[in-house]
């Protein structure tokens, strides 16, 4: 199995937010990680993004 820890950061002026997320095997280990720039939304809508891309990339590089 592995393990998608993530994030979501808003900027001091209110304009743009960040997601940002590590992958994880079953030992702890890093595999890999991602970060990205968004638009301004409602909080719970980039979190849910941030798991969204997060599990997207863990696909992508072959963990199911």
């Amino acid at each position: 199995w592995f393990k998608i820890n993530v994030d979501g950061s808003v900027s001091k002026n209110n304009t743009k937010t960040a997601i940002g997320g590590a992958v994880q095997n079953s030992d702890g280990e890093w595999l890999m990680s991602f970060n990205m720039v968004t638009g301004m939304d409602e909080i719970f809508n980039f979190e849910a993004l941030a798991i969204v891309e997060g599990m997207k990339l863990a696909w992508l590089k072959g963990y199911k």
